[in-house]
């Protein structure tokens, strides 16, 4: 994650346009918030209510 964010560093200061290919675009659009949404989903599993109500009323 971080290569990616120096990636997009070095091309703004080359003043390149980084395109990626419309499949690979489409593959991290699907991919990112399904991995985000696993990883968030199984720490919420393992913490208990009281952990996560307050959290979840000041969230709505």
């Amino acid at each position: 994650m971080v290569l990616a964010f120096l990636l997009g560093i070095v091309a703004a200061r080359l003043k390149r346009d980084l395109k990626f290919p419309e499949g690979l675009f489409t593959s991290f659009t699907i991919y990112l918030p399904v991995a985000i949404g696993m990883k968030g989903g199984c720490k919420l599993s393992l913490a208990s209510f009281d952990e996560v109500i307050y959290p979840a009323i000041a969230a709505v």
